[in-house]
C-alpha cells in the first residue's frame, strides 16, 4: 500500500512538472511572438485593406486574415529557406508557385512569379508578404505586353503607372500599410524583376 502511495506521488510530481514546463513554454512562446508582431509592426486590433495584388480576380488576401479564409484553390507549401526559421514552433513561412503569378507572353516569353507570407500558427493570421516576378522576355518589343499583362492580371492598381525601367519605385499607401513595387534590372541575364513588399505602419 505504502509502495503504491509512493508511486501516485512520483507520478503527480512528474505530471506536474511537465504541466509546469509546458505552461512556461507557452508563455516563452506568447512573448517571442508578440515581439515579431513588433518588429513586423502587425497590430491584431487593426483592419488591414486587401492586398492590390490580385488572385482570379479578387484581391490574394489581406494582412492579419486568418490562412484558413484564403482561396482554397491557391497552391502554397513550406518555403525551405523561410524568414523565420529559427522559430518554426511559433511561425510556418510559405511560398506560392501557383499558375495564375505566371503569365506567358508572345510566343516564348513569360512573367514567372513567387510569393512569399508567413502565418502564425496559433492564430492563423498571415503577415510578412512580398512577391517577386522573373521577366523572361526572348523577344523584342515585349515592354508594352508585359505592362498589359501586369496590369490586367496581377496589379490593375498600377494602370498608367508602371514604367520598366531601372530603379521604377511606386508606393501605394493606405492608413495601415504602404505597398511598394520597383522594377529592376538584372545585371545578368539582362532582363528585369518586378518586386512586391508590403510593410505595415
Amino acid at each position: 500500500m505504502r509502495a503504491l502511495v509512493y508511486l501516485i506521488i512520483l507520478v503527480f510530481g512528474i505530471s506536474c512538472n511537465f504541466i509546469n514546463r509546458n505552461a512556461s513554454s507557452i508563455h516563452q512562446n506568447q512573448i517571442v511572438l508578440d515581439s515579431i508582431y513588433r518588429v513586423e509592426k502587425l497590430d491584431t486590433t487593426k483592419e488591414y485593406r486587401p492586398l492590390s495584388l490580385q488572385y482570379k480576380g479578387k484581391a490574394l488576401f489581406k494582412i492579419g486574415e486568418k490562412i484558413t479564409k484564403i482561396d482554397t484553390t491557391l497552391s502554397y507549401r513550406i518555403d525551405p529557406n523561410m524568414d523565420y526559421q529559427n522559430y518554426g514552433n511559433i511561425i510556418t513561412d510559405y511560398l506560392t508557385l501557383d499558375d495564375y503569378f505566371t503569365i506567358d507572353i508572345g510566343k516564348h516569353s513569360s512573367l514567372n512569379g513567387i510569393g512569399f507570407f508567413s502565418v502564425d500558427k496559433k492564430s492563423k493570421r498571415i503577415f510578412n508578404v512580398s512577391a517577386n516576378w522573373y521577366f523572361d522576355l526572348q523577344e523584342n518589343d515585349m515592354e508594352q505586353s508585359v505592362i498589359d499583362s501586369i496590369t490586367k492580371r496581377l496589379f490593375p492598381v498600377l494602370k498608367d503607372k508602371i514604367q520598366l525601367k531601372n530603379n521604377w519605385i511606386y508606393k501605394l499607401e493606405s492608413k495601415n500599410q504602404i505597398e511598394i513595387f520597383k522594377i529592376t534590372n538584372r545585371e545578368i541575364n539582362e532582363g528585369y524583376n518586378l518586386d512586391y513588399e508590403v510593410k505595415l505602419k
